[in-house]
């Protein structure tokens, strides 16, 4: 497949693939990630109420707010660390679970470690985007003197920014499988996915559409009143967008490791 004249993945085929490791094997699915995504809703959904009463206080505690951020940032991602080390394991290696999936202490530290690796290198590139979008919209006051113009320019370059973002996090993303299974590392997948800059740039316009739905439950159950029969509510419909949202895009790194990685086509 080629797109602007450059060679590119096929990226139906890994959508496609994807999309058929999540409904395909739709038991497995649900064994992997029903519980533990349950958990970590729930554990959003008490967020999000102490975040805004922390909101609401004038003054609000700086042991609370510490715990807020130790919570979010160490504890609410420890279930979906679980459920994404088991799903690459029973893709990859073909390790099914139970109703309880395993823990596999090691794997599950690893991936955390990686996870962190991956959101730093993210975030210097943002910091340094965001300073070079800047400074290209304080050129662009002086250059452009229809503020028409100069909205849609910086929109474009706004827009192009963020799709380079993603498709780079999207592309240190094919090493984690590897953390899951013992098997690559962030520089091996580096190495096996040289040149597919616009296949990762396309993958990450529809891994947005896919995540859109899932986004929009969330915001607007923020908007939700919070007592027990809402909140019940809430966490049922934010479970029901979150599991096929989340195993598509944990599936979507799975299929294009085993695809550069591992050399394994896409059938």
């Amino acid at each position: 497949m080629t797109f602007f004249g450059g060679k590119v993945m096929n990226v139906l085929g890994v959508f496609g693939h994807s999309f058929r490791q999540v409904f395909g094997n739709w038991r497995q699915t649900l064994r992997i990630s029903a519980l533990l995504l349950l958990i970590m809703i729930i554990g959003q959904q008490w967020l999000i109420e102490s975040v805004m009463q922390a909101g609401a206080s004038q003054q609000p505690s700086f042991e609370k707010s510490l715990f807020i951020v130790v919570f979010n940032t160490f504890i609410l991602p420890i279930p979906m660390i679980i459920a994404a080390v088991n799903w690459h394991r029973f893709i990859l290696l073909g390790e099914r679970v139970g109703w309880l999936p395993r823990i596999h202490l090691r794997r599950d530290v690893s991936y955390f470690w990686r996870g962190i690796v991956i959101t730093l290198c993210a975030m210097a590139i943002m910091v340094l985007g965001a300073a070079i979008v800047f400074l290209f919209a304080l050129a662009a006051q002086e250059i452009i003197p229809n503020q028409t113009a100069e909205a849609v320019l910086l929109a474009v370059v706004g827009l192009a920014f963020f799709i380079a973002l993603y498709a780079f996090m999207l592309r240190l993303g094919v090493s984690l499988p590897g953390a899951a299974i013992g098997g690559a590392t962030i520089r091996d997948s580096w190495r096996a996915t040289r040149g597919q800059w616009r296949g990762f740039a396309l993958l990450t316009l529809l891994a947005f559409l896919v995540v859109l739905p899932f986004v929009a439950v969330s915001i607007l159950s923020i908007q939700a009143p919070h007592d027990l029969a809402d909140d019940t509510v809430v966490v049922a419909l934010k479970l029901l967008f979150a599991v096929p949202t989340v195993m598509l895009l944990l599936s979507i790194l799975t299929t294009l490791y085993g695809h550069f990685v591992e050399q394994r086509a896409l059938v």
